[in-house]
């Protein structure tokens, strides 16, 4: 099992994901960051208590978690969030304080890259070798897939 956090211009939502990528449980919460003083704290203290909900209603065992996954709006680098303009936050390694809080391997990845990576392996891209994946939003992402496979960038 996984714990799948998505962090959103408005709102976070926080899963447990089963292997074959159901939703067990899941918990989310409104958030206007760009008008916390330091929505970095914030960001990770909202996560942490939706954690604890999460596992808490769906009395999973946190030691059958496998990793944290984590979706975020903006330029992603190194496991950092690089940017993200509409969240006031910058150059923030939230993989770091998360894997040091929950002892557990977390990934981070741009949100459009993990909408396009969920359609590949679960949805309507399933069944192409090659796709473009569009995710218009408050700004606009996507991804290319090329033999199956994700082009970096």
């Amino acid at each position: 099992m996984k714990i799948g956090i998505d962090i959103g211009g408005s709102h976070i939502n926080v899963g447990i994901i089963s292997e074959n990528g159901s939703i067990i449980c899941n918990a989310e919460k409104d958030i206007i960051l760009a008008e916390e003083k330091f929505p970095e704290i914030a960001l990770e203290d909202k996560i942490q208590k939706l954690i604890k909900e999460v596992t808490s209603k769906s009395e999973i065992d946190f030691s059958n978690i496998e990793l944290i996954g984590i979706s975020a709006p903006g330029r992603i680098r190194e496991g950092k969030m690089d940017w993200a303009r509409n969240l006031k936050i910058s150059n923030y390694n939230i993989t770091g304080n998360l894997a040091n809080i929950y002892k557990k391997e977390v990934i981070l990845n741009n949100d459009a890259k993990c909408a396009a990576l969920a359609e590949k392996e679960y949805g309507s891209l399933k069944q192409y070798d090659d796709a473009v994946f569009l995710a218009p939003g408050t700004g606009i992402g996507g991804a290319v897939f090329l033999g199956r496979k994700i082009v970096k960038t």
